[in-house]
């Protein structure tokens, strides 16, 4: 079997399984937004980071911030 061919098989069983819609969307925002919200803050650039944030609509903005209280609740800093 080829690389593609598992590829595709892989990409086949995947596409069977249920989507838990909770791990989609967390507090309303996109599970990719918020993993974007975290490597942002992890790279440090501040003004990146404020730019990336500015260009989300307000409700994203807060349920980003929510979704970080959170995380860093977890990791007691």
């Amino acid at each position: 079997m080829s690389f593609a061919q598992a590829c595709r098989t892989a990409d086949r069983a995947q596409r069977r399984k249920a989507k838990d819609r909770r791990i989609e969307r967390l507090p309303g925002v996109r599970i990719a937004t918020l993993y974007a919200a975290e490597f942002l803050l992890q790279v440090g650039d501040v003004q990146r980071w404020r730019q990336w944030f500015d260009a989300h609509s307000a409700t994203e903005r807060a349920g980003i911030l929510r979704y970080l209280e959170k995380r860093k609740g977890r990791q007691g800093t």
